[in-house]
């Protein structure tokens, strides 16, 4: 599979200017445009945590999550000239191996495990706002479908 973690830059500093009713909308405004992407893309959406989102593909169809990761910020990009806001994302995409399943008894929640996850949130961690950061797995697979730029 192919798993991404996105990450509001800045947004719990930006959170303590607002009053909770306008940060549960923002949030919301953002997350459902989110999901609508996801749904185009036939992305699923695993969870959110705060300000960051968890989604996966499932398939190694990696070159989806990176079309998916440049839409939504295309989609924030929007929703900062409709709000007059400045938010910035970074977005970090592995691919690999995963287990997964459904785990609780009273709130049950989907969720998956494994090196890939964890190098896919040190992918968004470590990336630069307003781009999507690939690990080496996934650029091994689309390095040809797009133009990437080596970090330093």
């Amino acid at each position: 599979v192919s798993i991404m973690f996105v990450d509001i830059v800045a947004f719990t500093t930006m959170s303590a200017a607002l009053c909770p009713a306008e940060l549960v909308e923002l949030l919301n405004e953002m997350f459902s445009q989110f999901d609508e992407i996801a749904a185009r893309f036939k992305v699923q959406k695993v969870k959110t945590i705060g300000d960051s989102y968890m989604a996966a593909t499932l398939s190694l169809a990696a070159d989806v999550m990176v079309d998916f990761g440049l839409e939504l910020l295309r989609s924030l990009h929007a929703l900062n000239a409709q709000r007059g806001l400045n938010l910035q994302a970074r977005i970090g995409i592995n691919t690999g191996s995963v287990i997964a399943g459904v785990i609780g008894t009273r709130t049950i929640s989907y969720d998956l495990w494994g090196d890939a996850v964890n190098v896919a949130q040190r992918m968004e961690s470590y990336g630069i706002a307003g781009r999507v950061q690939v690990s080496q797995s996934t650029y091994d697979r689309i390095q040809y479908k797009f133009d990437f730029e080596e970090r330093e």
